[in-house]
């Protein structure tokens, strides 16, 4: 995968495309405007998807095209390039114009055509309804190169004259069979007519029926047609699956157990009509679950603040109708239920293409009751695709159904319903502790056996047997994807030593290569940007000045604005690769420096920052102490929690168990080659071994540990800087991957050789572990052993600190004489604190 887009689902893919068309393997070779390449790769872009290499260059021609393709795979990006490059930006009217069923994917098209125009002063205006029309008038008599908009407001606006449509050169359908064959029609009608009579028309969408096909005939002069095959439509990695709910009334306890049951990222359920989306919005609230719902009938202004609140992430489950089936991309939705089967065949390819975007696995799961097995066998042949039964939908009803006329009552979140309890209990397989047991299923329902299972098992079902009643979940709630599969690696490499933006680059280029090898998370060693500072153990505290000024300069500001982070986040989108980057980094507006973990997921989004809470003695020279707010793990794209430490805080035995109470499932460990230095030469390979296994089977964690090498940038930097030494000496260094029962999986690797230490983590190992010892779970005594975590602890993230120049010592000497002045201090602790060595 590379650029968000699924290249091997392309390479599948079969075109029934016009003869004239030829493939443009590259951006370049398109012979696009400079500033409109420099916004596409800026954008996250690095080639053409397969129906972009096809339709940009026969749009830019001026020809009438019809495109059609897979969800995701990027045809807003298609015609926004288009545009962008037959538009001229010297002439302040609007020169294209884009038309879409809905007022969402009419404003996300404008963002992507503002992204991707961003070094050409573009002007696009997203004109909707719901929205002020006094602001219309105002953008548009200002000037608008693009208008973006839905078929009402636009007519609107040109009958009103506000629009003037003399210079459009081209006109865009996006999602054109939901336009063409709807109430849309004659208001696209009325658009055409005052359109000049050359203009292009260029139509998209990702489902084109034979009826809607033989409609643009009266609109479009010879166009190139470049369709993909029908029977090709279904969306390569999303799984399909129904579910037997034979009655109507069965929907909302089925879905209660979905929810309750697995682990997402964020939903989308998808009712036919409004009445239905408030009605399942109102029982989901009264059954205590957290949703939001969006639909046609709710005010502008509040479905923008939905889906604002949806593309954050601060929402989970969103409840909705069609309006939101067609071309709106929220990366993290994995999951899609069609609560209702949809009305049509052509609206079943766009629902669930919402989840698995851009080649992302995501599941699509269809209530069926009797009277829709027609329409799902409808859709299987009309899309020549399966629809298997939901393998879990088996199990649960295995688990539930009445066995030997026994009856209980199975109470979840609020709501009940009558079900029954399995006797066959010879597969108990984990442990009983209290009223808590965990049964092991295979992938097998018919298996029989009266003996426990010994081998691996496909599914951990937790059963509550307190209260004579029966509670079912799936381990996964336990917080992380227990099917998960994918590969990790250590960097083991050098940076450009003391050159930020040299490093930052070679940062890049190892993302992109992992990309390309499959890899969805990267784990860099300690401070790779800039590079470890070495001097501070090879030269005298007055020499080093010169050099800390230096290191300050080269040092990282984690900030949402800067144009150096951007860099990161967008390769790890474009190559959809998680990063934990060690970094020195400088607070924003000041030069207080922290030894860092930049934490960054697969679509881009900065999951977080860790600081190192004590550097060790030589290291405060440079580094300030971390805050306890930064000792937490964050949950990724990929279902796990990743969390990490640097250096010698893995021997802070407080520091790792935080991790592991914080349900750590993937660590980064960080460090620097130490095997080079004077002294270390013989144990410190060994000590960092023996610290990452400990970590890997006490907290039942992967370990991905990252080292450096020291090549010749680091030693040429420091001998021409600060003259010669024989303390740091080429090579070292120390990576590799470790499973949780300390096995190697990948490395260790040592030397002087460039290399990604890379092994595949399959998260289901971790349950098979947590058998044997679970350090957060049943292998814990609370009552005996107390762990007090201040996460709260911002001691060196004072705003006091933050962008002023106040000395170290007097802020400490603050924060001290606080912790007395809540009682967490004596007078006496301060004394030996100050003398201590």
């Amino acid at each position: 995968m590379a650029d968000g887009i699924d290249r091997k689902a392309e390479e599948r893919m079969e075109f029934a495309t016009s003869k004239e068309v030829t493939v443009a393997p590259t951006f370049e070779a398109m012979h696009l405007k400079e500033n409109l390449l420099r916004g596409i790769y800026a954008y996250g872009y690095e080639s053409p998807s397969a129906v972009q290499s096809r339709a940009i260059v026969q749009i830019c021609k001026g020809r009438d095209t019809i495109a059609q393709a897979q969800s995701g795979t990027g045809k807003t990006a298609t015609f926004s390039i288009s545009m962008l490059q037959v538009i001229d930006t010297a002439v302040r009217e609007t020169q294209a114009l884009v038309l879409s069923p809905t007022r969402e994917l009419a404003t996300q098209i404008q963002s992507v055509v503002m992204a991707l125009g961003d070094y050409m002063n573009v002007q696009c205006h997203a004109c909707i309804g719901g929205t002020n029309v006094g602001e219309d008038i105002r953008k548009l008599d200002y000037g608008q190169h693009i208008v973006s908009g839905t078929p009402g407001r636009v007519a609107d606006m040109i009958r009103r004259r506000n629009l003037r449509t003399r210079h459009i050169k081209m006109l865009v359908l996006d999602e054109a069979d939901e336009l063409l064959n709807r109430g849309f029609r004659e208001q696209i009608y009325d658009v055409y007519r005052y359109l000049p009579p050359a203009t292009q028309v260029v139509v998209v969408s990702a489902t084109l029926p034979y009826d809607v096909l033989d409609m643009t005939t009266k609109f479009m002069t010879d166009p190139v047609r470049i369709l993909v095959k029908r029977d090709e439509l279904t969306l390569e990695g999303l799984k399909q699956y129904f579910i037997a709910v034979e009655k109507e009334e069965w929907k909302f306890d089925t879905l209660c157990d979905l929810y309750d049951t697995l682990t997402i990222t964020q939903a989308v359920i998808f009712c036919n009509t409004r009445r239905k989306v408030d009605w399942l919005t109102d029982k989901m609230r009264e059954a205590n679950f957290t949703v939001s719902s969006m639909h046609g009938e709710m005010p502008q202004k509040e479905r923008d603040s939905i889906m604002q609140d949806f593309r954050q992430g601060n929402s989970r489950v969103l409840i909705s109708t069609d309006v939101w089936a067609r071309g709106i991309d929220v990366q993290q939705v994995s999951l899609v239920i069609n609560y209702d089967l949809p009305s049509n065949r052509e609206n079943y390819i766009h629902r669930i293409g919402r989840s698995g975007r851009f080649g992302r696995k995501g599941v699509a799961i269809n209530f069926v009751t009797s009277e829709d097995v027609r329409i799902l066998r409808d859709i299987e042949l009309y899309y020549s695709t399966q629809i298997d039964e939901m393998p879990m939908n088996g199990y649960l009803r295995a688990l539930l159904a009445p066995q030997s006329g026994e009856q209980m009552l199975v109470e979840e979140k609020g709501h009940s319903r009558q079900g029954g309890i399995a006797t066959r209990l010879s597969n108990l397989i984990v442990f009983s502790s209290r009223n808590i047991c965990v049964y092991g299923l295979t992938s097998n329902p018919k298996h029989d056996t009266q003996k426990p299972l010994s081998g691996p098992v496909d599914m951990f079902y937790v059963l509550d047997t307190s209260h004579c009643h029966a509670k079912v979940h799936l381990l996964v709630v336990e917080g992380y994807d227990y099917f998960a599969k994918f590969k990790a690696a250590a960097v083991h490499a050098a940076p450009v030593y003391m050159n930020k933006q040299a490093t930052l680059e070679k940062v890049v280029r190892l993302i992109k290569q992992a990309g390309q090898e499959g890899i969805k998370l990267l784990v860099f060693p300690e401070t790779f940007v800039p590079g470890y500072p070495y001097f501070i153990e090879c030269y005298p505290p007055l020499k080093q000045v010169s050099a800390l000024a230096q290191y300050a300069s080269q040092s990282l500001v984690v900030s949402a604005s800067s144009p150096e982070i951007a860099v990161l986040t967008n390769a790890c989108r474009s190559s959809f690769v998680a990063i934990s980057l060690g970094i020195s980094e400088r607070v924003e507006g000041g030069y207080t420096l922290f030894n860092s973990q930049l934490h960054i997921d697969t679509t881009g989004a900065i999951l977080g920052v860790h600081r190192k809470l004590q550097p060790t003695y030589v290291e405060r020279a440079v580094w300030a102490q971390g805050g306890g707010h930064t000792l937490k793990t964050w949950r990724t794209e990929g279902g796990y929690n990743l969390g990490g430490l640097c250096c010698w805080e893995h021997t802070m035995s407080g520091a790792r168990q935080a991790l592991i109470e914080d349900m750590q499932h993937v660590h980064a460990a960080a460090w620097p080659a130490l095997s080079t230095m004077a002294g270390f030469e013989a144990g410190a390979d060994a000590q960092i071994e023996a610290l990452m296994k400990a970590h890997a089977l006490t907290g039942q964690v992967f370990v991905v540990c990252a080292s450096n090498y020291v090549d010749k940038t680091c030693i040429e930097w420091m001998a021409k800087n600060l003259g010669e030494q024989d303390l740091v000496k080429r090579g070292g260094g120390w990576s590799a991957v470790i499973h949780p029962f300390c096995v190697f999986l990948a490395g260790p690797h040592t030397g002087e050789e460039e290399k990604l230490v890379t092994a595949e983590i399959d998260l289901k190992e971790l349950a098979a572990v947590k058998v044997w010892v679970d350090a957060a779970g049943h292998y814990k005594r609370p009552e005996v052993l107390k762990f007090n975590f201040n996460r709260g602890a911002i001691w060196e993230d004072d705003k006091r600190i933050v962008g002023s120049r106040q000395s170290r010592e007097d802020v400490n000497a603050d924060a001290v004489e606080k912790m007395v002045e809540r009682g967490e201090a004596s007078k006496a602790d301060i004394s030996d604190q100050n003398h201590a060595p």
